[in-house]
């Protein structure tokens, strides 16, 4: 970084748990601007959240930006509030990894209170985030998630793993409307994939839940599932209410 570098236009932010210790030596701020070598500008930072608050201020509508997040463990809890493309590097969806501290098992979100772990709120509708760990609070949280979908709609998972720590909390949760999660997996215990009773028209493919208490909740409208696997879970499908349906 310090000689210019990164991936022409690629990303607008990089992420690196590392930078901390660049900025207390003094050597680099949190935010600090750099140049690619076509002359493309991105900035740097310590934590997802404050990319994602910087995000927030300078990018708007069709202006999506991309947050690149290099390996590493992250404790934190992220609330998304603006559309941007996250993607985090190295594997990131090995859930026997998920309990490192980063490196080989890619991107891992580790919340710093009992609280839902990653969290698409207000005017974040159309993001995607791709290659990411998100572990839930202490196992006695009850009745919170690893990653919840509250308001916006049309959010894309790809690759994503959770790891819900109690009976009571969940690894997905999702409230709303058309989301897509592709080879999204939860490993543990609580409910690997919760559609609350609002969500409507949503689609997972290739979801996979190993131990949970239940795989699959469905409360919502109807939710497409495509190959499914669930793998010693207590329930595999519970339908939740007549307006359930999934295909």
């Amino acid at each position: 970084l310090r000689a210019s570098g990164g991936a022409d236009c690629m990303f607008d932010y990089l992420v690196s748990a590392c930078w901390a210790d660049v900025v207390a030596a003094g050597e680099g701020t949190e935010g600090q601007v750099f140049d690619s070598l076509t002359g493309c500008t991105f900035k740097v930072y310590s934590t997802i959240q404050a990319a994602l608050t910087d995000a927030a201020t300078n990018f708007s509508g069709s202006n999506m930006a991309v947050i690149l997040i290099c390996p590493g463990l992250y404790t934190e809890n992220v609330t998304q509030t603006s559309t941007c493309f996250v993607i985090g590097a190295g594997q990131g969806q090995d859930t026997t990894t998920a309990s490192d501290t980063g490196g080989d098992a890619g991107v891992i979100v580790a919340p710093a209170t009992d609280a839902d772990t990653w969290t698409f709120s207000t005017n974040s509708n159309g993001s995607t985030l791709k290659n990411i760990i998100a572990r839930s609070s202490s196992a006695t949280a009850p009745a919170k998630a690893c990653v919840l979908i509250d308001t916006p709609n049309e959010i894309t998972l790809i690759d994503v793993v959770v790891k819900p720590g109690g009976s009571g909390q969940d690894g997905f949760r999702i409230s709303t409307d058309n989301n897509l999660l592709v080879n999204c997996r939860s490993h543990d215990a609580g409910t690997g994939f919760r559609f609350g009773s609002g969500a409507q028209e949503n689609l997972l493919v290739s979801p996979w839940c190993a131990t949970n208490t239940i795989g699959l909740r469905l409360a919502g409208g109807h939710t497409q599932i495509t190959d499914p696997h669930l793998d010693a879970c207590t329930t595999g499908i519970n339908c939740d209410g007549s307006a359930s349906k999934a295909t």
